[in-house]
């Protein structure tokens, strides 16, 4: 499972919108939304930095976007890739 679909399912499973995200992000009003968009799209990729924030709003270890092979692991349940 590609980056962008691996943040999406996990910030679904969080029920957290694209706005939330973005805004807790930094970003503004009006680009909040779609920076996360194109970031799940793969549009963009986020930085590291981004990345390791992105992680901590979602309450997950930052390897489950780095390790695309492994299952991700929320609240220590496995949400497994496709």
């Amino acid at each position: 499972m590609k980056l962008g679909a691996r943040i999406r399912k996990i910030r679904m499973f969080r029920n957290i919108t694209q706005k939330e995200l973005g805004h807790r992000l930094g970003y503004g009003e009006n680009s909040a939304d779609v920076r996360i968009a194109q970031y799940e799209s793969g549009q963009r990729t986020p930085k590291q930095e981004t990345l390791i924030r992105i992680a901590e709003i979602l309450e997950v270890d930052v390897r489950n976007f780095l390790n695309p092979g492994i299952a991700t692991r929320i609240n220590g349940n496995f949400i497994l890739d496709g």
